[in-house]
């Protein structure tokens, strides 16, 4: 798994990986799109993740696009699917988050 995240950064090492984990935020300025893709808004009260409730447009919503994301790693120009299919992972860790 490592040969493979560090042949689609092109570049060796821990740091390298986790400095493409920020990448997804910077982004946004210029790829307004992918502002929703942060985050999963989850009723008051709901005990689970309903996506025809919660991610309501398609490819909306960090879970949908982890997902998307994630089947693209196998294209030879992966390198945004994986850097944003990292920062998403840990975005729906984050309790503000989801």
């Amino acid at each position: 798994m490592r040969a493979k995240i560090e042949s689609i950064l092109e570049t060796p090492g821990r740091d390298s990986f986790a400095e493409s984990c920020l990448w997804a935020d910077d982004v946004i300025r210029w790829r307004r799109e992918t502002a929703p893709w942060h985050y999963l808004n989850v009723p008051k009260g709901a005990t689970k993740i309903d996506l025809a409730r919660d991610c309501v447009l398609p490819n909306s919503c960090a879970v949908e696009q982890i997902g998307l994301h994630a089947t693209r790693l196998k294209r030879p120009w992966a390198m945004d699917d994986l850097r944003f299919t990292a920062h998403f992972i840990g975005d729906i860790h984050q309790p503000l988050h989801i």
